[in-house]
């Protein structure tokens, strides 16, 4: 019966009373967060944020103090003692800092002076305190924006008073580059944190850290400058030096030197060995860093994934004594071979700004493209740089793209294709940033079998 007279009441509402009403509920309920969202939640004056006095702990003190002088003014004298209590840990978390950077002396100075980005180098920090008491929470700053910037490269627990300490630490760069970046910096904020004393360090040498790189295979046939002339690199056909090949039958004029007698008494014809040729090979980076065209930013982008394709096939050609120049915005390496050669390559491979260089067409209309007749011409570029360069400057030479999609490295940028097919340069495209150095070598490795 209770059921029965729920079920009677509600039949007897109007139905069309309760639609109405919850739309208009639902309405309000909108209104009202839309209106908590654009009193509570929304900024609309983040731009004076940095200048409120309550966001840093110097700032929230003084506002304590200045309540504290308000209440003992008007309220009571005591009030003041919270007032004497303030100023004294504003004025030891300001004094301190600075006396504990200003009576220290260090030196910071790299064990090498070459590195390669992600693997640790040895530094050593020295310092002097010329005060009795030690100094507590130092920190080393020297990094992207050199003593400005607010990441540590390592903190210091304590230095004794009236004592040198020297301390020796792994280094990290975190990406290619000159290190310090800018001037490093001795700072602390001890004891309360209220204010941090920095001081400029000297340093002793600077780092470059190279580009990482990644090993390749070999050396494509295409490298070989002049297959009539003997060289330094052996490659994989008929000659007079390297490893042996093969066997094949005597011709009129071989040396009887090189009769391979063991296979000669099993044929019963003479057979002659067959030995690698040694060619001199040379090879021609053009590598187009123009910031526009690449996709990314950081060490994840296409720029500074072509940086280390270019970093690992000089070094791979420098290894088996073949030639290597550079080409890379406004700086050209000339060529040449070596240690000394690798030097130069990889140094300017990692002072290569991050703004990048010219465009490609300008790359390929300098008199080095065009003058470089034999051996390898690769140009490492994106989709989009191929796009902003005329058809005619990459049919003129028998050059070879390697090709990076902007569109992997930056998925909110739109990829370009090229304007037309382009068989006989392209040898190979790099279309993910997942594991780039594996595509690479596996791109690399078919091309070598290719030829």
């Amino acid at each position: 019966m209770k059921h029965g007279s729920i079920a009677s009441r509600l039949s007897g509402w109007p139905i069309s009373g309760v639609a109405g009403a919850l739309p208009h509920r639902s309405r309000l309920h909108g209104r009202l967060l839309r209106l908590r969202h654009v009193l509570v939640e929304s900024d609309h004056f983040s731009f004076v944020n940095r200048y409120l006095p309550w966001r840093y702990p110097l700032g929230s003190l003084a506002m304590v103090g200045i309540a504290a002088a308000l209440c003992g003014w008007f309220l009571n004298v005591q009030a003041f003692t919270l007032v004497v209590g303030v100023a004294a840990v504003m004025a030891s978390g300001l004094v301190w800092p600075w006396l504990s950077v200003h009576a220290v002396h260090g030196r910071l100075v790299f064990e090498q002076s070459r590195g390669v980005e992600g693997r640790p180098v040895t530094a050593r920090l020295t310092v002097t305190n010329y005060l009795p008491l030690g100094a507590w929470g130092l920190r080393l700053y020297g990094g992207s924006e050199g003593w400005a910037s607010h990441e540590s490269i390592v903190n210091l627990a304590m230095i004794p008073g009236w004592r040198t300490t020297e301390f020796t630490f792994p280094f990290v760069p975190p990406a290619r580059g000159e290190y310090p970046m800018g001037r490093a910096a001795l700072g602390t904020g001890f004891p309360f944190g209220l204010w941090e004393a920095r001081l400029e360090l000297p340093t002793d040498g600077r780092l470059i850290a190279w580009p990482a790189s990644f090993e390749l295979d070999g050396v494509p046939e295409a490298a070989a400058s002049d297959r009539t002339r003997e060289g330094t690199v052996y490659q994989n056909r008929s000659g007079h030096g390297g490893d042996f090949l093969g066997v094949r039958p005597y011709t009129r004029g071989d040396s009887l030197r090189r009769i391979h007698w063991p296979q000669t008494a099993k044929h019963g014809e003479l057979m002659i060995w067959e030995r690698q040729a040694s060619a001199n090979v040379s090879l021609q980076i053009v590598l187009d860093a123009h910031e526009a065209i690449h996709g990314g930013r950081g060490p994840d982008g296409s720029l500074e994934w072509a940086i280390r394709a270019a970093a690992s096939m000089a070094k791979t050609f420098l290894d088996r004594g073949a030639l290597v120049e550079l080409l890379v915005g406004d700086v050209r390496v000339p060529m040449g071979g070596g240690k000394r050669q690798r030097c130069q390559v990889l140094d300017a491979l990692a002072r290569i700004p991050s703004q990048g260089g010219p465009p490609l067409e300008r790359l390929l209309t300098s008199s080095s493209v065009l003058r470089f007749s034999s051996g390898l011409q690769v140009v490492l570029t994106t989709d989009r740089g191929i796009a902003g360069v005329p058809v005619a400057h990459l049919h003129r030479r028998p050059m070879h793209l390697i090709i990076f999609r902007t569109s992997a490295f930056d998925p909110g940028v739109r990829s370009v294709t090229e304007p037309e097919p382009l068989p006989s340069q392209t040898w190979f495209e790099v279309a993910a940033a997942v594991d780039v150095p594996s595509s690479f070598c596996r791109a690399w490795r078919e091309v070598l079998h290719a030829n």
